[in-house]
């Protein structure tokens, strides 16, 4: 059976504008970036509407068979492929050797460019231009990638295209940036598709920890989905008889919070009432606080559990503790304390939520007793009741850690938390991620993760 056939790998979304499109975007949607192409392919309809639309859910490399069976159809082939810096390490290899097969086709005579965005390209658009993209999407994609896509089609200057970058002449070559998106414009999801996700509520971060991508590539000035927005596409979610709705936020109890360190608690409260009123209409089910979102400790308050307690359907939450070393905490400018964690997860204990806390082992400066004050808090914490979300440390492109390697978790942490994995309170991918953090200081090592690059204008 071929990747056509396969309706379990492909989906086929036509023109909304035309009968026969002569061009043919394929995104590479793959479980661990389906939501951010969902998001695309939103905007698309948005902005263009004149394109036929593929989602490829499969190996890497079963891309090619798709543009085999799309190169006699079409004028013009796009394809797009999101990447996080960690599944890049993955399928590198694998994706190097696609877009070599690509190049091929195209000497051959086939009209095919190959576009990178999300976080990976964003952070390291010249090492991404280096394995063979023609073309990086810095950012936001809702609007830049409608308008490179435009560029291409009509046979425009694509330096007039902001926020995009090239390799020309030797030299790597940025666009510029363009402004950020209000979120209120573009859909969460595109429902006419039959497409759904959580609602993203906010992006950027007011607190810039040193180890995650958010803050460094969105801002550190969030921006909101406003309630009304919000409202809307949950209700199309409902109707069309989807259930369970959940929301993708940094920080759960930031909605509408005008100060860094402070919950909007009344915002909150009229924002789960609205959806849980909504939800009450249908049958439907509210998840907020939990995965893939979380919470920060100092945001846990009386008042703020309890508005969770009283709107929300779920009965566990996510905590971000990531270390019990205040001095870690200080190095990753983390903006809270270990006191916060504790009592934070006392309180949503007591009100009878069932909690999982974050924690990140391996930091580059974690010295042993760090890592014996983060064990003992774990242990005390899962003592109370509250389990364990075990992470490896991994340097992100795009981060100030990024240049760092990570500190190798000593035999006797691995013991106890083995340990705690078998007393059924500690859970996660740690060991995995070790190994990927490794793999991504290889890549940085042998520069083909490139954190320094210099970039000209046109």
């Amino acid at each position: 059976m071929t990747l056509m056939e396969d309706m379990k790998r492909l989906r086929f979304l036509p023109s909304l504008k035309s009968k026969r499109s002569d061009v043919a975007i394929a995104f590479y949607y793959s479980n661990v970036n389906k939501y951010s192409i969902n998001v695309l392919v939103a905007a698309l309809d948005f902005r263009l509407g004149d394109v036929d639309i593929y989602l490829a859910n499969g190996p890497i490399d079963s891309l090619l068979e798709l543009v085999l069976s799309l190169k006699e159809k079409y004028r013009l082939i796009i394809l797009c492929v999101s990447l996080l810096s960690t599944q890049l390490a993955l399928i590198l290899n694998e994706l190097r050797d696609l877009l070599e097969k690509l190049r091929l086709l195209r000497r051959r005579g086939a009209n095919i460019v190959t576009i990178a965005g999300g976080p990976h390209p964003t952070a390291d658009p010249c090492g991404s231009l280096k394995l063979g993209f023609d073309y990086v999407v810095m950012g936001e994609g809702e609007e830049t990638l409608p308008d490179l896509i435009r560029s291409l089609r009509d046979h425009e200057d694509v330096h007039e295209v902001k926020s995009i970058v090239i390799f020309e002449d030797g030299e790597y070559v940025y666009t510029g940036p363009r402004g950020k998106i209000i979120l209120d414009e573009y859909p969460p999801f595109p429902f006419w598709r039959g497409l759904f996700n959580p609602i993203e509520l906010m992006r950027g971060c007011s607190f810039t920890c040193t180890f995650c991508q958010t803050p460094f590539l969105h801002g550190a000035s969030p921006r909101f989905r406003s309630l009304d927005c919000v409202k809307f596409y949950a209700e199309k979610f409902f109707h069309l008889g989807l259930r369970d709705l959940r929301f993708i936020s940094p920080n759960a109890l930031a909605y509408m919070s005008k100060c860094a360190s402070k919950p909007n608690v009344l915002m909150l409260e009229e924002f789960l009432h609205t959806l849980r009123t909504l939800a009450g209409k249908y049958g439907g089910r509210i998840f907020y606080g939990s995965f893939p979102s979380e919470i920060r400790p100092e945001y846990i308050s009386e008042e703020t559990v309890d508005v969770l307690r009283k709107y929300t359907d779920n009965r566990s939450i996510v905590i971000g503790a990531q270390s019990g070393s205040m001095r870690v905490l200080k190095a990753i400018r983390r903006g809270h304390t270990v006191d916060d964690i504790v009592n934070s997860v006392k309180l949503a204990l007591s009100k009878g939520f069932k909690v999982n806390v974050d924690f990140i082992f391996g930091f580059p400066f974690e010295e042993k007793e760090d890592f014996e004050e983060s064990l003992k808090l774990a242990e005390y914490l899962t003592g109370l009741g509250a389990r364990i979300h075990a992470h490896a440390f991994i340097p992100l492109p795009g981060t100030p850690l990024q240049n760092t390697t990570p500190k190798r978790i000593p035999v006797e942490v691995r013991l106890r938390l083995a340990k705690l994995i078998g007393e059924g309170k500690l859970f996660g991918q740690w060991e995995a991620q070790e190994k990927i953090a490794l793999r991504i200081v290889e890549l940085r090592r042998k520069n083909i993760f490139m954190t320094r690059c210099a970039m000209r204008s046109p």
